[in-house]
């Protein structure tokens, strides 16, 4: 039986004062079910994301991937239905100016009673933040700051129990 991963938060972004809801991912009007890679079951997994149709059968991504790879907030995916109706993405149509990055908190009780200010930090430097839980949050950087955004990344992980990675490549910065 296929195991369904509902993510619908809004990606949120720094105000100068305050984590605030995007206004890029407020614009999402339907919900796209990427399928994932299947784990130690076998059961095919699939995560949902925010999206907003702007092309016959295209949807630009509108969420942060907390579980999907080698797709960012910002790309335009190709859609099919699927026999239930839903929109399933089958393809990349165009590359978005988002890289993904996943920082996973664990089990340090330091980091997880911390997870606001992680996410505040990270959209402070220009970050769109989605929370998955406090234990996962994943951040969409554009290519100008990714270089930024993982050397940062790699301080703390050195400092702290921080666990990171990349989700999907950074565009190319000019």
């Amino acid at each position: 039986m296929p195991i369904h991963r509902r993510h619908p938060a809004i990606a949120g972004e720094w105000s100068g004062r305050e984590l605030v809801p995007s206004r890029l991912a407020a614009e999402a009007d339907t919900e796209v079910w990427l399928a994932l890679p299947p784990e130690g079951s076998g059961e095919q997994m699939w995560e949902a994301l925010n999206g907003l149709f702007v092309g016959p059968g295209i949807v630009e991504i509108r969420a942060v991937p907390a579980l999907a790879y080698d797709v960012a907030f910002g790309d335009r995916v190709s859609i099919v239905r699927s026999a239930e109706g839903s929109p399933v993405v089958n393809g990349i149509h165009e590359r978005g100016p988002f890289g993904t990055f996943r920082l996973w908190l664990g089990e340090s009780v330091n980091l997880t009673s911390s997870w606001r200010s992680v996410a505040e930090k990270y959209a402070e430097l220009g970050c769109l933040v989605d929370v998955y839980s406090e234990k996962l949050i994943a951040i969409a950087c554009p290519g100008n700051r990714a270089v930024r955004i993982r050397e940062i990344l790699e301080a703390q992980a050195s400092e702290s129990e921080l666990i990171w990675e990349e989700s999907s490549l950074s565009p190319p910065t000019d």
